[in-house]
């Protein structure tokens, strides 16, 4: 230990500075001081920041359009208008999309085609259905009289 007041060294157990007298305080023995650890909060990764969804772009009634088109083949009146809506909001999409249709707009533009040309068939088909009905109807009916 050293003085306090002259800074030499002073054995251990005295009650005075050898060299200049003074009085040495005696110090308690210190106990070993413990520190907490620090808290140390976990690193979070920074959330996405939510972006809305993008604007509809059509390309969803495109598709809906195709299919009902495409489904409603065989009530041609029904078939024609859906395959025509499809087909040409397919045409309005691409004007605004570059000249392209891709994604859903593109599976509703064919749809809507193959919708249209089953629905012409199918016209096709009940005109020459009605009319060979009529044609069988008429030549039954001279063979029954009333």
């Amino acid at each position: 230990m050293f003085c306090s007041n002259c800074g030499n060294n002073i054995p251990d157990g005295s009650v005075n500075c050898p060299v200049c007298g003074a009085a040495v305080q005696q110090q308690q023995p210190q106990q070993p001081v413990y520190q907490q650890p620090a808290y140390q909060q976990p690193a979070y990764q920074q959330q996405p920041v939510y972006q809305q969804p993008a604007a509809d772009d059509g390309s969803g009634s495109i598709l809906t359009f195709g299919i009902l088109g495409l489904a409603l083949c065989e009530v041609p009146i029904l078939g024609l208008i859906f395959a025509i809506m499809a087909i040409k909001k397919s045409g309005a999409f691409a004007a605004t999309h570059g000249g392209t249709c891709y994604g859903k707009a593109k599976v509703g533009r064919i749809l809507g085609i193959v919708g249209l040309v089953a629905s012409i068939i199918m016209t096709i088909y009940w005109v020459v259905f009605i009319i060979a009905c009529g044609a069988a109807a008429s030549s039954y009916s001279h063979y029954y009289y009333y």
